[in-house]
């Protein structure tokens, strides 16, 4: 099976509700969380602290026929697709169905099966490693080198975006020093200030909140106004810009993707009007 959201066994095995029946009604009544979001969720306080429950149990039933003509709504409207968060056995017919129409899709979650995603020119999403080894430059951003290897097997556009899952509950980007860095050997190459922008055009300085000095080598990148760091703490692992080009090059591969997505759906929808 390809790299999933769901890798089969439930985190919170308290909260499991196997159904027969997948479409038949839910086992808990959660309608008044909006009235009482406190009261509804401490309900379920001493569920979500059992173990794990072991085996197959996410979404194995994959798509319904109501799921199948989403999907091919979506794609004769041109929209952009993300199979980001489907479960593991509908992330593989999500896949067989959009190569079967030559339509691209999108992974923010780096979920590109072995660079399938590439083949009908769609786009997966990539961050970088946190903890540079000094035996071994560069070792940090093998998972870009990578992914542009796949793309360049797909004869497509070599562009590689970012992505975080930076909603305020996932991880992000860890430091490389202190208490909360990486241990090990000493870390190299910390950030130094100030410094200039990937172009040259840019001199940034040491980032602030409020009063406080921010420290990205032994904080981490803890908002998003701290990317200009991280591109810089992976700069210095790279040695070589032009290692990094991909990353530059994201929007334009985002939007050959958008315009593939276009053509395809104006394509699905004469061949149904015919």
């Amino acid at each position: 099976m390809p790299k999933a959201f769901d890798s089969g066994p439930v985190t919170f095995g308290g909260l499991l509700k196997p159904r027969d029946e997948y479409l038949s009604e839910p086992p808990e009544d959660v309608s008044n969380f909006v009235n009482d979001p406190l009261g509804v969720a401490m309900k379920y306080a001493p569920k979500i602290l059992e173990p794990a429950a072991e085996g197959q149990w996410c979404q194995n039933g994959t798509f319904t026929p109501v799921g199948l003509a989403l999907m091919d709504g979506l794609m004769a409207r041109g929209m952009l697709i993300d199979t980001a968060h489907l479960p593991q056995w509908s992330f593989r017919d999500a896949v067989d169905l959009l190569e079967a129409n030559d339509y691209p899709w999108l992974s923010t979650h780096d979920r590109h099966w072995n660079g399938r995603v590439y083949k009908t020119g769609g786009m997966a999403t990539y961050g970088p490693g946190r903890c540079q080894n000094p035996d071994a430059p560069g070792s940090t951003l093998n998972g870009l080198w990578e992914l542009v290897a796949h793309i360049e097997a797909a004869e497509g556009y070599p562009g590689v975006p970012l992505g975080f899952d930076f909603n305020g509950f996932a991880g992000y980007p860890r430091p490389r020093f202190g208490e909360d860095g990486c241990g090990g050997p000493e870390q190299p190459n910390p950030i130094t200030y100030p410094f200039k922008s990937y172009d040259g055009d840019i001199e940034f300085t040491q980032p602030r909140l409020g009063n406080r000095i921010v420290d990205f080598n032994t904080e981490g990148m803890i908002h998003i106004g701290m990317l200009p760091e991280l591109i810089q703490d992976a700069r210095s692992d790279a040695q070589d810009d032009a290692k990094l080009e991909p990353l530059f090059r994201s929007a334009e591969a985002f939007i050959r993707m958008w315009e593939k997505s276009e053509r395809r759906g104006a394509e699905i929808r004469a061949s149904q009007d015919r």
